[in-house]
C-alpha cells in the first residue's frame, strides 16, 4: 500500500509487531477493568456443537443479507454458536456508550477503517486475539491493528446513467473530468463528508495519489470552492448516491462499485467507471466488556477463511483479504475488482483520518454552509 504509516506497519518486524501487541493490552487493561468478558468457547469433537451466542452488526440491506447467507447462517450451522444479525448504524459515540454502561449489544461490529482507529484509540475494544483469528493467510499486514482487523475492501468512484450518458465523453472517467463541469456539464452529487472528498479534490487539482497525505487542506478547499456551486446533492447517506442517479435526480454519482454492480443485476439503468477509485478497508472490531469475546473471535476468523470471503467476494463484488481465496476468484468477479497496484487509484490512509477525523469533520460541516 502507498500510505505512509502503512508502509511503516509493513516493514515491521514480528518481534516489533508482537512488541506493540503487548503494549496495546497494557494500554488498555485499565479500560477493561471490571466489565465482564464470558468464558471460552467449548468445542465437541466430531458433533461441531458449541455453546453460547454472538451478536453482528453491520448496515442492513442487500450486503447484509449476503452476509447472513454466506456467513452467518453457515457459521452457526457448523459451530452451533447462535448467530444474531443486527442491522443497524453504528459509530464511535454508540460504542462508547455501550462500554461505558457495560450493555454491551454488539460483539462484532463492522465499521470503516477510521472510526475503528478512534475507537480503538479511545480504548473502547478488545484486543484481537491471534490465538484465535488466523493473520497466517491475510494479505495486508497494513490492515492488522491490534485491537481491528481489515477483513475486505470496498471501491468509490463515478458512476451514471449509460442511457443518458454512456456515450465517449458525456460522463466524466477521472477526477479532472468530474471537477470539468463546463467541459463535461451535468449535475453532481458528492459526499456531505470530508472522507474521500478531500482526496480526490487534491488529485483533481493534480496531486498524484501517491503524494496525497498528510493532505494539503488549504489546497483541497481552494479545489472544493472551484466547484461547490455546481453540486446539486451533497449527500449524508450512502443509500442516496444510488437512489437519486436512478430518480435521474442527478447526473454523476460518487458511489461505490458494489452497489453499482447490485444495482445493474437488479435491471437498472447504471454504470461504474472502473478508472479512478478509491480503496477504503472495513473492520471487523470487538467492543469492550462483549460477554461472548471468544465468540467473537471465532466469527471473525470465520469471516476470513478461503471459503467465506471467495464466496463473499463472488456474491457482494468487494475485494477481500484472504491471499489463497483472492488468488481463485473467477474471472467475472476480477473484473469488477480494480487492481490494488494501479498508480491511479487512491487508497484512504485511515489512520490519517482517525488522528483528524473529529477535526475535519467540523471543518467540513463549516465549509458546507459558507
Amino acid at each position: 500500500m502507498t500510505i505512509k504509516k502503512s508502509k511503516l506497519l509493513a516493514k515491521r518486524s514480528n518481534s516489533n509487531t508482537k512488541s506493540s501487541r503487548r503494549q496495546f493490552l497494557a494500554g488498555t487493561a485499565a479500560v477493561g477493568a471490571g466489565l465482564a468478558v464470558g468464558g471460552p468457547l467449548i468445542l465437541v469433537p466430531g458433533s461441531a456443537k458449541a455453546a453460547g451466542k454472538v451478536s453482528f452488526a453491520a448496515d442492513g440491506g442487500r450486503n447484509f443479507d449476503i452476509m447472513k447467507e454466506v456467513w452467518l447462517t453457515p457459521f452457526q450451522k457448523e459451530t452451533g454458536i447462535e448467530t444474531i444479525p443486527i442491522p443497524t448504524g453504528r459509530n464511535v459515540s454508540k460504542i462508547k456508550a455501550q462500554v461505558e454502561t457495560g450493555n454491551i449489544e454488539w460483539d462484532v461490529i463492522g465499521l470503516g477503517g477510521a472510526p475503528s482507529m478512534v475507537a480503538m484509540n479511545e480504548g473502547l475494544l478488545e484486543p484481537i486475539d491471534t490465538n484465535i483469528v488466523d493473520l497466517s493467510n491475510h494479505g495486508f499486514s497494513e490492515w492488522q491493528w491490534p485491537a481491528a482487523v481489515g477483513t475486505y475492501y470496498y471501491f468509490g468512484g463515478i458512476a451514471y446513467r449509460p442511457s443518458s450518458h454512456g456515450a465517449k465523453g458525456k460522463h466524466p472517467r477521472t477526477w479532472s473530468e468530474w471537477w470539468n463541469v463546463k467541459g463535461i456539464p451535468g449535475r453532481r452529487g458528492m459526499r456531505a463528508r470530508p472522507q474521500e472528498e478531500m482526496e480526490r479534490a487534491l488529485v483533481a487539482d493534480g496531486v498524484a495519489p501517491k503524494d496525497l497525505y498528510p493532505l494539503d487542506e488549504d489546497r483541497a478547499f481552494k479545489s472544493l470552492d472551484r466547484i461547490k456551486s455546481q453540486v446539486k446533492h451533497w449527500i449524508k447517506e450512502t443509500p442516496q448516491t444510488i437512489t437519486l442517479l436512478q430518480s435521474k435526480e442527478i447526473d454523476f454519482s460518487y458511489t461505490y462499485s458494489a452497489r453499482v454492480e447490485a444495482a445493474k443485476e437488479q435491471g437498472l439503468d447504471m454504470e461504474f467507471v472502473y478508472d479512478s477509485v478509491i480503496s477504503t478497508p472495513l473492520c471487523f472490531i470487538v467492543p469492550k466488556g462483549s460477554k461472548n469475546k471468544d465468540n467473537a473471535m471465532k466469527l471473525i476468523n470465520n469471516f476470513l477463511s478461503e471459503k467465506v470471503q471467495r464466496n463473499w467476494s463472488i456474491r457482494a463484488n468487494y475485494g477481500i483479504v484472504n491471499k489463497t481465496a483472492a488468488a481463485n476468484l473467477p474471472a467475472k468477479t476480477l473484473a469488477r475488482l480494480p487492481k490494488l497496484a494501479d498508480p491511479k487509484m487512491i487508497k484512504i490512509d485511515v489512520e490519517y483520518w482517525a488522528e483528524n477525523l473529529k477535526r475535519m469533520q467540523k471543518k467540513y460541516a463549516e465549509w458546507l454552509i459558507t
